[in-house]
């Protein structure tokens, strides 16, 4: 999630969208969302292989 703000030249060749409005906003939100739920059970995941 930190690379798409730290480059928006190359994401906008990629994905036009324009994060300084709603449609930005709510883009990196459901991105956001995912990658939270995915870390999380990934996270769960390695610790009872581990165990």
């Amino acid at each position: 999630m930190q690379t798409i703000v730290l480059f928006p030249d190359v994401w906008d060749k990629i994905m036009p969208l324009n994060f300084k409005k709603w449609t930005g906003g709510t883009f990196l939100v459901l991105l956001a969302i995912p990658s939270w739920y995915l870390s999380f059970y990934m996270g769960i995941f390695v610790f009872n292989l581990l165990a």
